[in-house]
């Protein structure tokens, strides 16, 4: 497409089309532009972003989410990521965990792309299923059954399952995506996770950092999360980074990465003109996959 004017234009058209169909709430005609526009260039990272929020307006999000697990799930079980034979990124003290009681299969998938490029001292999944995961330490849990039971789990008891000096969390919507851009300087923090938009953090602007779903914690802050105190749990990433920032800094002298560590590390909301090390969000993984069923939007009809 890069060298063909008349395909450059047609897209373009379609995006302005969508966005006049958007601004008029006529969301199904949106969608139809869009993925018109995906159909000749799967690689629209904007217009994947743009339909899903498109089916958030219109009410079709839930059912949008399940299609895309279903067709991943498909694809996972059809083909793997090949391990690279170049040595891969040693993440030193550090165990690779995830904790999923609903999609654990997903979740397996992006465990084994963060270990096809970099190493770990430990690599943990928490989940009630029993489930094969090749490599990885699967220890069975109580059913985590909402989105508040994980995240009281994730600030009161995470601690117990880990023994090294930090853990990466993954879930099945984020892994590693330029083990090149690890550096150990993330390991200095005792909290990294992608920047949330200006939009979302009203009332402490300075505190952006951040996203839990590919985050880097250290098992110090998951110790001082024991605080009685710290009792608003959900959601578990802005209860840590946001309600009680201020405990953990002043009275355990937590470190929080600052907005340029953070983008280095992962991106979720906010695009960014740069690699990060990992990424969060179903809205991403167009990117960061080889499929083109999902890249096209081919999962929801």
């Amino acid at each position: 497409m890069e060298n063909n004017p008349d395909l450059i234009e047609t897209v373009t058209r379609l995006g302005l089309e969508a966005n006049e169909h958007a601004m008029a709430q006529r969301y199904d005609e949106a969608i139809s532009c869009l993925r018109h526009a995906l159909a000749i260039n799967p690689d629209l990272h904007h217009a994947h972003r743009h339909l899903w929020a498109l089916n958030e307006l219109r009410g079709t999000l839930a059912a949008a989410l399940e299609a895309f697990r279903c067709e991943l799930m498909h694809l996972v079980r059809q083909s793997s990521p090949a391990t690279p034979v170049s040595q891969r990124v040693i993440i030193e003290g550090t165990t690779l965990c995830a904790v999923d009681c609903l999609h654990p299969e997903l979740t397996i998938a992006a465990m084994q792309r963060c270990l096809a490029d970099c190493a770990f001292d430990a690599v943990k999944l928490l989940t009630s299923h029993t489930v094969p995961a090749s490599g990885i330490d699967v220890q069975r849990i109580a059913p985590l059954t909402s989105s508040r039971a994980y995240s009281e789990f994730m600030i009161k008891q995470l601690v117990d399952h880990i023994d090294t000096d930090h853990v990466l969390i993954v879930q099945w919507d984020g892994f590693v995506s330029h083990p090149e851009c690890w550096t150990p300087e993330f390991l200095l923090h005792d909290y990294v996770g992608a920047r949330w938009p200006d939009a979302l953090i009203t009332a402490q602007p300075d505190y952006a950092v951040g996203n839990g779903g590919f985050s880097l914690r250290s098992r110090s802050l998951l110790r001082a999360l024991r605080d009685a105190r710290v009792a608003r749990l959900h959601p578990e990433d802005y209860a840590i980074c946001i309600d009680y920032r201020a405990l953990l800094e002043h009275e355990y002298g937590m470190a929080f990465a600052n907005a340029g560590s953070a983008d280095r590390f992962a991106y979720e909301h906010c695009m960014l003109d740069h690699d990060s090390f990992g990424f969060h969000g179903v809205v991403n993984m167009s990117r960061h996959l080889p499929w083109q069923s999902l890249k096209r939007f081919d999962f929801f009809e």
